[in-house]
């Protein structure tokens, strides 16, 4: 017959027990999501993004529509600037451009054909030139955001390694172009010649369908050239020694 004593530090060492057992799985759990760290954009897409809106948002506060014209006119120059240089890598280099193991969580771009360059161009400076010369806001815009909210924006989220969230975290600069679009139709005066009798937000309307359609004639597209979802990420200028180092690596 135990003691009463005995009772009172069996029970003691029961709770101590009880108590102590869920401790490891607290401390596991606590591990694993330490361990899982979330995709996040990277500093240059930040950066560049905060570019975007910044110069925007000074040149409407400064020249207000005009200001706008010029911010958009040499944001997609330098885009379309981009583009002839990767097609120049891609047919008039002697090989092709190495390919880069990226060693970080970001999702890997899908290796593009000169096909899709060579629409971006054409894409892009139609819509500058429909600004430029003619003064058509609405068909600049609809043009313009066809690609970066439509053809670009699909080939981030569907085409690239990750899954469609973790996508999401590369689309940044392209969300900013597009962004910048439909500030350029909104600023305008909607009773101009070139919003065509549609209005300021009649205008934006079909900007905003100009959009959806891309991004399905965008995805349909890279399918048609017959691009996977990436594997593999191609550098914009070739890096001496890239093939070595990617042979390197186990």
């Amino acid at each position: 017959v135990g003691s009463p004593a005995g009772d009172e530090v069996y029970s003691l060492r029961s709770s101590w027990r009880c108590l102590h057992c869920p401790v490891p799985n607290i401390f596991s759990h606590t591990k694993m999501a330490s361990e899982t760290k979330p995709i996040v954009p990277t500093a240059l897409d930040t950066i560049l993004a905060t570019v975007v809106g910044t110069a925007a948002v000074v040149s409407w506060l400064c020249s207000g529509h005009s200001g706008l014209i010029l911010i958009l006119a040499l944001c997609s120059s330098l885009w379309i600037l981009l583009d002839l240089l990767k097609i120049y890598n891609s047919w008039v280099s002697d090989k092709e451009c190495e390919v880069i193991v990226s060693g970080g969580l970001m999702p890997l771009r899908p290796k593009l054909p000169a096909q899709w360059f060579a629409l971006s161009l054409i894409l892009q400076s139609s819509g500058l030139l429909a600004q430029l010369l003619f003064g058509w806001t609405v068909i600049s815009g609809c043009i313009l955001f066809f690609y970066y909210a439509g053809c670009d924006f699909a080939c981030h989220l569907f085409f690239y390694s990750g899954s469609v969230i973790e996508n999401s975290t590369t689309t940044l600069p392209t969300l900013a172009m597009a962004g910048l679009v439909l500030f350029f139709v909104l600023s305008g005066n909607g009773n101009s010649y070139g919003y065509m009798d549609l209005g300021r937000w009649g205008g934006l309307f079909w900007v905003l369908m100009s959009g959806i359609a891309g991004l399905a004639f965008g995805h349909f597209f890279l399918q048609y050239l017959g691009v996977v979802k990436g594997a593999e990420r191609a550098p914009l200028v070739k890096v001496p020694g890239a093939d070595s180092a990617q042979k390197a690596v186990p």
